[in-house]
Order: C-alpha cells, then sequence, then structure tokens
C-alpha cells in the first residue's frame, strides 16, 4: 500500500472515534499545539495509535519501579494494536471534565492502570495519528474509585495546550 493510502486509514480512523477523542488540530490549537509538540516525549510510536508523555510526567515515569514501567510500556503496545479491546482494569475512560479559563473545553480523561499506578491523559491527533498524551502520573493510588478532584486538575493541566 502507498503512503498516501495508510494516511487515509489513519485518517479514517480517528473520524470514527471522534466521540471518543479531543482532536488536536492546528487550527483548534493555535501556539498551544506548539507548546505541546515541544513538551510531547512518544514514548510508543508503533502501532495504530501512539502515546506520548509530557517531558514532567516522563521524568517520573522513567523513575517508577522496573516491573511497573514495563507493565505499563506492555499496556502502551496494547493500545497501538488496531481495533484493541482493552479491559477496564488496564486502559478507561473516566468521564469529560473542563478545562477552565476563557475558552473552557470539555475533554475525555482517560487513565492506563498497573496495579495501583495511574497515568492520566487525554486522547488526541497528533500529526493526523492518534495519541494519548499523559497529563499526570499517580504512583501511590491508595482506592480503585477515581478522584474526581485529580480527574479535574488533570483537565484543567491541559488548558495551556488547547488554547
Amino acid at each position: 500500500m502507498d503512503r498516501a493510502g495508510r494516511r487515509g486509514v489513519r485518517k479514517g480512523a480517528i473520524a470514527s472515534c471522534r466521540d471518543l477523542t479531543y482532536r488536536l488540530s492546528s487550527e483548534a490549537m493555535g501556539m498551544g499545539h506548539d507548546r505541546l509538540l515541544k513538551e510531547l516525549v512518544l514514548v510508543q510510536q508503533t502501532g495504530y495509535r501512539h502515546v506520548g508523555l509530557l517531558r514532567s510526567v516522563h521524568g517520573v515515569f522513567r523513575g517508577l519501579e522496573p516491573r511497573w514501567r514495563k507493565m505499563l510500556e506492555r499496556r502502551f503496545e496494547h493500545f497501538g494494536v488496531q481495533a484493541a479491546r482493552m479491559p477496564q482494569e488496564h486502559f478507561n475512560s473516566e468521564g469529560r471534565f473542563a478545562t477552565g479559563g476563557a475558552h473552557s473545553r470539555n475533554v475525555q480523561i482517560f487513565v492506563f492502570k498497573a496495579y495501583q499506578h495511574r497515568l492520566y491523559g487525554i486522547i488526541g491527533g497528533i500529526q493526523g495519528i492518534q495519541t494519548f498524551i499523559g497529563l499526570r502520573i499517580v504512583t501511590d493510588k491508595k482506592t480503585n474509585r477515581a478522584d474526581q478532584k485529580l480527574l479535574r486538575h488533570v483537565a484543567q493541566s491541559f488548558r495551556p495546550y488547547h488554547d
């Protein structure tokens, strides 16, 4: 298949998941998009979808105990498989939350899980490829119930990247 054909498949996949993703496009993002691209570290670039982390989150991720980091990396690889269904114990939607500010938007927060380690973020299109953008990592989660205050903070931490 030629390059244009592959690109068409990826764009179609993002369009089919429109209700689940916050699409990051140059028109919608403006300067925030450029800021996001500078701060994003792609940790999984194979497969149908990618995973990127903000630099601050990436530092904490690299410092995780190796067994938890490897478990999350396996989840990232599974996330990249086309049409993969991930169990809620591995990857889950936590709901929609407002980013706040003058141009507030509701973004859907997703979480990768590895025992009590959680990686919170959103899914958006980066250069035409559906990408999980990790905004916050929690390494000492005590309960399985989602902390609504934390989820609001995760959504608000995305505010500088959508202006």
